[in-house]
């Protein structure tokens, strides 16, 4: 047995610890009542007791605290693993994006030319001597067509396709209008100018020419119906494209008399 008055002391100790310790120090009144029974008690089984209860109150408060630890832990792993997934969504956009805008089309190869009518006998060249200069004129309010005049302060030049033979205006207030002619006329048919859209739901055929070394200059050609080298006429002073061996001397449909053009030069510019 042990004597009451040391049993008393023990109970005193703790009551006192306790009440200077407070609620917040729970850990540091286990730790220190232990020791104080232990070492005032031998093998008390009453000693053992409290021993027991206040040692499973420490363990419980650990346990607690490691709980929330782990919780914040693996918030934070998760947190971390959206972020690397975010990230990795906006390179790869990022990446395509950059792809798109760095595809370009190569600029299509043009001649820039000024046409020139040589030899002609059409009698409104004749102050030039036989030679024509190329301007447009006026035939409906859609349409219009390439003139050739005496007057050699024409500025007007075209621009030919190396790629595809297409002809367009490349100045003036007709700039980017395209040249046409007429397939449905079987052997002749005036060059035309106008607006690609209005050529193409009316039937006209885009004109396809080329500029050809010859002779130490370089001479405008064109197809007809996309098969024959076309031969060039003047009506009235507009250019016409006719079938290769058709006398088109007594068919214009806007004057007496057609004259033949042997050569248009294509002057570079």
């Amino acid at each position: 047995m042990i004597p009451s008055y040391l049993l008393s002391g023990t109970i005193v100790l703790l009551a006192t610890s306790l009440a200077s310790a407070g609620p917040c120090r729970l850990s540091s009144i286990a730790s220190s009542s232990t020791i104080s029974i232990i070492e005032t008690s031998l093998q008390s089984s009453e000693t053992q007791t409290a021993t027991e209860i206040i040692t499973t109150r420490e363990t419980s408060s650990t346990a607690s605290v490691d709980t929330i630890q782990t919780d914040t832990t693996t918030t934070e792993l998760s947190i971390a693993t959206t972020a690397v997934e975010t990230t990795t969504g906006m390179t790869s956009d990022a990446a395509t994006t950059a792809a798109a805008t760095t595809t370009t089309t190569a600029a299509e190869p043009l001649q820039t030319v000024k046409l020139v009518a040589i030899g002609s006998n059409d009698p409104s060249l004749s102050p030039a001597g036989g030679i024509g200069f190329s301007e447009i004129g006026t035939v409906t309010t859609d349409l219009q067509a390439i003139n050739f005049s005496a007057n050699p302060a024409s500025t007007l030049v075209f621009t030919i396709s190396e790629l595809t033979g297409q002809v367009k205006v490349g100045n003036g207030p007709s700039e980017g209008k395209w040249a046409f002619y007429m397939k449905a006329n079987i052997d002749y048919s005036a060059v035309f100018i106008v607006d690609a859209a209005y050529g193409r739901e009316n039937g006209f055929a885009p004109v396809k020419c080329q500029a050809v070394n010859a002779n130490g200059y370089q001479s405008f050609q064109c197809k007809y119906n996309d098969v024959q080298d076309a031969e060039f006429w003047t009506c009235a002073s507009r250019l016409f494209l006719v079938k290769p061996g058709v006398d088109f001397t007594r068919r214009c449909p806007n004057a007496g008399t057609s004259y033949k053009v042997p050569v248009i030069q294509a002057l570079e510019v």
